[in-house]
């Protein structure tokens, strides 16, 4: 895993700017705005003191009317900022985020995927996306009204006081530093916190998930210890860091109220002999006490952004460095022709002292249909996954019409590709948008009322809103047959020039797996169709049928003639009823 170095994170953090530079430049200006409102209430106190102690009404009413002006004009100006520029500038980060990771997860190397349970990929793009984004602004706001504060500080403290700023400087600097180390030894409890957290949230999804079985076993209460343990855990670990914690938000305080003290002690003689007028002495220290204000306030900012920096990390790290489908969408688009595979010398492992295939070769023909049989745990599933390029062999050659997979852009090959997996590809939403989730043109009614009947999904018709109905979060509005018919009538709308179908119909019933198959057979005609069943009711009338054993072709021919050779097949039939 690729570790940044510290100006890289630096970078990286910031980079998110250049998608939206106008936004940023508008927040940039707003955060100026906001941070001028305590050196507006200092610069005008300083004059009315110095009115006031020179007995000029004149200038203090003059004074006092500025002021009140002044004050106006900053509300208004704050309130136009704010209402227009700040509010946009978090959604459109959040926009830029899921714009760039939720491509790259499209895009990730699916062996990669299927490893990690997709409620933590959630919980890394989202505690992620949230950190960085409100981090950022965050970032922008208190960064740049800090220096500001001291930049004007120094400004006018420098030409008076020079020794007493430098000594200032040095107290800052020794501070910051303290500060930095005592963050740092902090991580460490951080790091192990945010594990106990994800642990905690892991144990929260499984009882979400598992409600019917701990309904059964009444396992709640000790699942809840669990919860318990993790939670007194972080309590440990929060008393470990109080000191720190304590060091760190008093600090830089600490020196700066020894320094308001330093000042004073020094200076209270000269405003007596008449060197330092009240107003100047009033003016300092009330500058002192608004850095003390706004260096507490970025303390607590630069705390929590370490603390969130972790998710920030977790989200880069995942999603940067899991491995892509190198070539999703680069070299040259697919032009389709006839459909024919070729598969020569493959060799693929899930782990590498164990081979899957090697030096696997098969030839598919075009308009055709292959059914791939035998029992499981020989790797039908994972041929029609490499030869769909799902997945990438270690070594390799899989043409489709004369054009290697590995030099066409699987972007464009996957146009003409249908693929129903063992679990059916239906989503929360509503059935007219599972159905018509992959086309691009507006259906008519005819094509749609014709899917549904040869898909035999006429149960649609009985849900109370038609084909509106939202099927909800794990589709429990449907049976897992209504999944299965569903998902098949979604390959009908597609219409692919290659179909692969791995176990179709294995949750039917022998009448509606009937029906079914004779629909599909209606959409195979002059297409390339590969169909992994166990059940061989499915491919009886498939063209060819190739016998896997151990990733090893052992038979292959036609339905007919494989039960006249009585061979493994045929002996597959005779343990199937129904035949």
């Amino acid at each position: 895993m690729q570790k940044l170095s510290s100006i890289q994170k630096i970078v990286k953090f910031f980079s998110l700017i250049k998608y939206n530079k106008k936004d940023y430049a508008l927040f940039f200006f707003q955060s100026i705005i906001r941070w001028f409102h305590p050196l507006i209430h200092v610069i005008f106190i300083e004059k009315i003191v110095f009115a006031i102690s020179n007995s000029n009404p004149v200038l203090l009413e003059k004074t006092m009317y500025y002021y009140i002006w002044v004050i106006f004009s900053y509300e208004l100006l704050w309130f136009l900022t704010r209402k227009i520029w700040w509010v946009i500038t978090i959604p459109q980060a959040d926009k830029n985020i899921y714009d760039i990771y939720l491509n790259k997860f499209v895009q990730m190397n699916n062996n990669e995927v299927e490893k990690i349970w997709i409620w933590k990929i959630i919980a890394i793009l989202e505690n992620g996306r949230l950190r960085w984004s409100e981090s950022l602004t965050n970032s922008i706001e208190k960064w740049f009204s800090l220096f500001i504060l001291l930049s004007y500080v120094f400004y006018v403290t420098f030409s008076h006081w020079f020794h007493f700023t430098i000594w200032f400087l040095l107290l800052l600097f020794l501070s910051v530093s303290i500060l930095v180390v005592v963050n740092n030894y902090q991580f460490k409890y951080r790091n192990r916190r945010s594990e106990i957290r994800n642990n905690r949230l892991r144990l929260i999804t499984k009882i979400l998930m598992s409600k019917n079985e701990i309904l059964q076993t009444g396992r709640i209460d000790s699942e809840i210890e669990k919860i318990e343990t993790y939670s007194n855990e972080m309590s440990k670990i929060n008393i470990d860091m109080s000191n720190g914690r304590t060091i760190q938000n008093r600090i830089i305080p600490f020196f700066i109220s020894i320094s308001l003290f330093a000042f004073i002690s020094v200076f209270w003689k000269s405003v007596i002999s008449g060197e330092m007028s009240i107003s100047q002495f009033v003016w300092i220290t009330s500058i002192f006490l608004v850095i003390n204000s706004a260096i507490f306030n970025f303390i607590v900012f630069y705390i929590d952004l370490t603390k969130e920096f972790i998710d920030i990390e977790k989200l880069w790290d995942f999603f940067e460095n899991t491995p892509i489908l190198e070539w999703y969408d680069i070299w040259k688009n697919f032009k389709y022709k006839s459909w024919n595979i070729e598969i020569k010398n493959l060799t693929y492992w899930y782990f590498e002292w164990k081979n899957v295939f090697e030096n696997f070769d098969l030839n598919i023909e075009g308009g055709k249909i292959t059914a791939l049989v035998w029992n499981s745990g020989s790797w039908k599933t994972t041929l029609v996954k490499l030869i769909s390029g799902y997945i990438k062999a270690n070594s390799w050659d899989i043409i489709i019409d004369w054009q290697k997979l590995s030099e066409i852009s699987l972007k464009s090959y996957y146009n003409d590709i249908g693929y129903l997996t063992q679990e059916p590809s239906v989503f929360d939403g509503t059935i007219l948008e599972n159905l018509t989730y992959a086309i691009n043109r507006k259906l008519k009614k005819w094509e749609l009322e014709e899917v549904i009947k040869q898909a035999n999904c006429e149960f649609i018709y009985d849900l109370q809103d038609w084909i509106e109905t939202e099927i909800w979060e794990k589709w429990v509005r449907l049976s897992w047959w209504q999944k299965q018919r569903l998902a098949i009538a979604k390959i009908m709308l597609k219409n692919p020039k290659i179909i692969i179908l791995d176990e179709p119909t294995s949750a039917l019933d022998s009448f509606s797996e009937e029906q079914i198959t004779k629909a599909m057979n209606n959409l195979f005609v002059w297409r390339t169709v590969i169909v992994i069943a166990h059940r061989l009711q499915t491919v009886k009338h498939a063209d060819r049928i190739i016998v896997l054993e151990n990733s090893k072709i052992v038979e292959e021919w036609n339905h007919k003639d494989l039960v006249k050779k009585w061979w493994i097949y045929a002996k597959m039939l005779e343990l199937q009823s129904g035949f």
